[in-house]
C-alpha cells in the first residue's frame, strides 16, 4: 500500500517579499533602554509613561500594533492577568493570559494614568483622550530606536516586527524545552489571533537553519496522510 502527503493548494502562506527584522538581543535591551529614557512633554505628561509601557506591552503579547494602541481600560483583568483582545482582525476576539510581571507593571502604569487623567477609556490616552494613531506608533518607534544607537545596518523595522519576534521566540523556547510543535502551534495561532494555522507555520521557516531540517517542518509532519484509495480496495 502505497501513502502519499498531500499538501493542499494554498496551505502555506504566499511568500513574502521582505522578512521581518529579527531582532537581536542586544538590540532588544537597547531599545527597551531607550524607551526608558524617552522625554516627557508639558502638553503629554503620560508620554515618559506610556512608551516604555506599550511596547513591552506589545513585544511580551505579540499584539498587533492597533491592538496594542486600541486597548480600553475595561480590558484588562488584573485580577486574573489576562487581557481581552476586542474587535480584532478577523474578526477574533480573544483573551490572552498574561505574564504577571508584565501585569504588574501595567497595573503600576494605569495608577499613575488613572491619577493623570481620571475616568479615562483607553488604556494608553492620547493627550486628546482618545486612542494614539498608527503614526504616532511608528514615529515613537523609530525615535526610540535612533536614542537606542542600533542604526539600520542590517534593515529598517518597525512595531509590526515585535509581533513577528514574539512569534519566533515562542517557537524556539517550545523546541528548546522539547515540546512537540505540532500538537503546540495551535495554541500560539490562537493566543495571536491567526485566521489560519498556515500563517502561524509561517514563522517556522524563520528559525535558524539548524531546525529547518527537524520533522514538524516537513509537509507529512503537518498535514494528515492521505492513502491512496484504488491501492486500498
Amino acid at each position: 500500500m502505497t501513502v502519499h502527503s498531500i499538501v493542499p493548494t494554498g496551505f502555506f502562506s504566499p511568500p513574502k517579499t521582505d522578512l521581518p527584522y529579527i531582532f537581536t538581543e542586544t538590540e532588544l535591551r537597547r531599545f527597551f533602554e531607550a524607551s526608558d529614557r524617552f522625554p516627557g512633554y508639558c502638553n503629554s505628561p503620560l508620554l515618559e509613561y506610556t512608551v516604555p509601557v506599550i511596547f513591552r506591552l506589545q513585544y511580551a503579547c505579540g499584539m498587533r500594533p492597533q491592538e496594542v494602541r486600541l486597548l480600553r481600560r475595561t480590558d484588562f483583568n488584573f485580577a486574573e492577568n489576562t487581557i481581552y483582545i476586542a474587535e480584532a482582525k478577523h474578526c477574533k476576539d480573544r483573551r490572552l493570559a498574561v505574564n504577571p510581571d508584565i501585569m504588574q507593571m501595567c497595573k503600576n502604569y494605569d495608577r499613575i494614568a488613572e491619577t493623570a487623567v481620571p475616568g479615562r477609556i483607553y488604556f494608553f490616552p492620547s493627550p486628546e483622550g482618545g486612542a494614539y494613531s498608527h503614526g504616532w506608533l511608528t514615529a515613537k518607534f523609530h525615535q526610540c530606536w535612533k536614542m537606542s544607537g542600533n542604526g539600520t545596518t542590517r534593515g529598517v523595522c518597525v512595531p509590526y516586527d515585535f509581533r513577528h519576534n514574539y512569534a519566533t521566540q515562542t517557537l524556539m523556547r517550545w523546541v528548546e524545552e522539547g515540546k512537540d510543535l505540532n500538537a503546540w502551534i495551535p495554541y500560539l495561532c490562537a493566543y495571536m489571533g491567526h485566521a489560519t494555522f498556515s500563517a502561524t507555520f509561517y514563522y517556522v521557516h524563520l528559525l535558524p537553519e539548524r531546525l529547518s531540517r527537524m520533522d514538524f517542518t516537513q509537509a507529512n509532519g503537518i498535514i494528515p496522510e492521505v492513502y491512496d484509495e484504488e491501492e486500498t480496495k
